[in-house]
């Protein structure tokens, strides 16, 4: 089964790149976990896949709660029959876009998606200021911030090396400047670029932000 996953601290952008993949119509089924934020409201973040992880590890402790394999594989292994089975909602894994997930969480049980996934990772890159300044201005605790990214950048680039999980890093500031060529450039790699009016849909969805309407131009 074909699996995008969108993967980066939180503040680090990866709502806005999931946000694009969902525009684009890649399969992310919701309910997404909402939030109280004036750019995204969505935070693109499946629920059941947030919870599955969640029973695997901590966000306050940023640490894996098991200590063996064995649940990590059983939880993977009974959510993706749940998706072949159709029981979040209707998927073509054969034909149909790739489903996406998102949770910066994730990085903890990255390389064992690889192993029950085609996997393909989107990897968001923002310089730690910026993600600490989006935590701040949140008023999010502090693993939600540069410390957060200073634990989990390095288990994706550990995971992405070991496991050779094909891997585009994403610029959160180049999607805010030169969105349209970001956006045809993930849609490329990820493996379906969607009708011209899912690209519009995305496109606005990127432009639409507060945080795009900040970048300065030229």
């Amino acid at each position: 089964m074909k699996l995008v996953i969108v993967s980066g601290p939180w503040g680090s952008g990866t709502t806005a790149v999931a946000g694009v993949l969902a525009h684009l119509g890649y399969a992310g089924f919701g309910p997404y976990l909402q939030i109280i934020d004036e750019r995204f409201g969505n935070s693109y973040e499946f629920m059941p896949f947030r919870e599955l992880v969640l029973r695997l590890a901590s966000e306050e402790a940023l640490r894996l709660k098991v200590t063996s394999v064995e649940p990590i594989n059983a939880e993977l292994a009974r959510f993706k029959q749940d998706v072949l089975d159709q029981r979040y909602g209707a998927f073509d894994p054969e034909h149909g876009p790739a489903l996406f997930l998102k949770y910066p969480l994730a990085a903890f049980i990255l390389p064992w998606l690889a192993e029950h996934f085609e996997l393909r990772q989107l990897l968001v890159g923002r310089p730690l200021a910026e993600i600490e300044a989006t935590r701040m201005r949140r008023r999010w605790a502090a693993h939600f911030g540069a410390r957060g990214a200073q634990e989990i950048y390095p288990l994706l680039l550990t995971a992405m090396l070991e496991k050779a999980i094909p891997t585009q890093v994403v610029h959160y500031g180049e999607l805010l400047r030169q969105p349209a060529a970001t956006i045809r450039e993930l849609a490329r790699f990820c493996g379906h670029e969607g009708t011209p009016a899912q690209q519009q849909a995305a496109l606005q969805f990127v432009e639409g932000s507060i945080a795009y309407r900040d970048v300065p131009r030229g």
